[in-house]
């Protein structure tokens, strides 16, 4: 009997011990703000309803007037953080090492709104000047703003877009206000020393993008499986053109 007794004592003090050892998750919130800008880049007043998520879970939250969100009972881990609201752009925070056990704070993050207007049209074509090593790039916009906004063209080898896999450069234009138009010049050491070629085709596509507190600000993040950059902000729709570098 006591023989027994003995072998289920043991038994009994190993399993507490490897019971033990499994500590649980520590879990806790996720605390932020978040800033609306318009396209003009003037700050919203009302920053309440963008959703903050842990991408591919359940754990969320939507911000109020003034961009507070907290998500709570988040178990310490490593996330993307999206933050989306219809009629801005998506956002997102990526590889955020999230402790548990409280709460952890995160730094401001703006949203931007998608820009209420288009490029129509775009060429790009070489300057005619004599010895010029220049390209002039020429667009026209969908619809005058009195604020000066933003043109971002895309260069790449391929049928090129904003993804992060599909092109080398980018230039920004500035569009004045009250103006359907814009131009601007790309160099053939620019375009030389992103690995462009004479003799190659160049690829282009040119998109609206919001502007930010400051011009020419561009909103990007980064891509953890191109090893690229995501852009955010653009419009919803892009015109391409092409030539020959020579």
């Amino acid at each position: 009997m006591g023989k027994y007794f003995l072998i289920l004592l043991v038994f009994l003090l190993v399993f507490t011990s490897c019971d033990n050892n499994n500590s649980p998750v520590l879990t806790g919130s996720m605390t932020g703000f978040v800033r609306l800008y318009h396209d003009d880049g003037t700050p919203y007043r009302n920053c309440s309803g963008v959703k903050v998520q842990l991408e591919g879970k359940n754990y969320y939250d939507l911000t109020d007037s003034s961009g507070k969100y907290t998500i709570k009972k988040v178990p310490a881990g490593i996330y993307n953080v999206v933050f989306s609201k219809a009629g801005f752009a998506v956002y997102k925070l990526i590889s955020k090492d999230f402790p548990g056990g409280g709460e952890a704070y995160y730094s401001h993050v703006t949203l931007l709104e998608i820009p209420t207007f288009e490029v129509t049209a775009l060429t790009i074509a070489k300057d005619t000047s004599i010895n010029s090593s220049y390209y002039i790039i020429r667009g026209t916009a969908s619809n005058k703003k009195n604020y000066f906004r933003n043109i971002i063209v895309f260069f790449g080898n391929l049928d090129v877009s904003s993804d992060p896999l599909g092109y080398k450069d980018y230039d920004m234009i500035q569009l004045n206000s009250d103006s359907l138009t814009f131009y601007d010049y790309i160099s053939n050491w620019e375009l030389n020393s992103n690995g462009f070629q004479t003799g190659d085709t160049v690829y282009a596509i040119a998109y609206s993008i919001s502007s930010s507190a400051q011009l020419y600000s561009v909103q990007f993040y980064p891509d953890p499986n191109s090893g690229g950059v995501i852009f955010t902000g653009l419009g919803n729709k892009g015109i391409k053109a092409s030539f020959i570098l020579k």
